[in-house]
């Protein structure tokens, strides 16, 4: 037996409105505030660190090291420079990748859908791979795709970016001024033909 006939006043749940448009010169203005806290992973790392040499040094301070506290205490200390290194290179990175990537095309589109920590959540991921953090460059692809900053990612979301009126315009115009400047140097050089053969009969 057949089913149903389909419904024609329900709302398929994977519809699609057809194709975005994104303006090419990308977003206007600021970008939105920073929504997430710390990174919580590298602020982790340091306050471990930070521990372990409080503990070690206060016990230096009353009673002294032996030869193995002591080798434990200089291990700590310089992973706790690199620790504090790394906090500083990725939060650098992640306000310089935050303020160019809200001026991207696709952000007038993930402003539309408040899209605001999932596009933190990309940036942060992207800046701990940027400093070398290699887990973090496979989440940090995955959250690309699903913001469309990918030219797969766009064609899945049915997101274009539309020509650049301004740029079009600027390059048609150079385009006539080159034609005409063609048709000139033609005209110029067939005047000249015709005197050089008057001269000659």
């Amino acid at each position: 037996m057949p089913g149903p006939p389909p419904n024609p006043n329900a709302i398929r749940r994977n519809r699609r409105v057809g194709l975005v448009r994104l303006p090419a010169e990308g977003r206007k203005g600021r970008p939105p505030r920073w929504p997430l806290a710390d990174n919580p992973k590298l602020t982790g790392a340091v306050i471990a660190e930070q521990a372990i040499i409080d503990e070690l040094e206060d016990r230096q301070d009353t009673e002294g090291l032996v030869a193995a506290e002591a080798s434990r205490l200089t291990r700590a200390r310089r992973r706790l420079a690199v620790a504090e290194e790394t906090l500083r290179l990725v939060r650098d990175t992640e306000a310089k990748i935050w303020r160019d990537i809200w001026h991207t095309p696709q952000a007038v589109e993930w402003e539309r859908l408040r899209y605001t920590r999932e596009v933190a959540q990309y940036v942060r991921w992207k800046a701990m791979a940027e400093v070398g953090i290699r887990e973090a460059s496979v989440e940090a692809r995955m959250l690309a795709d699903s913001l469309g900053l990918t030219p797969k990612a766009m064609r899945s979301l049915m997101w274009t970016i539309a020509p650049d009126e301004v740029t079009e315009a600027r390059q048609a115009e150079e385009a006539n001024a080159t034609a005409k400047e063609r048709r000139a140097r033609f005209r110029l050089a067939a005047v000249d033909s015709a005197h050089l053969q008057g001269d000659h009969s």
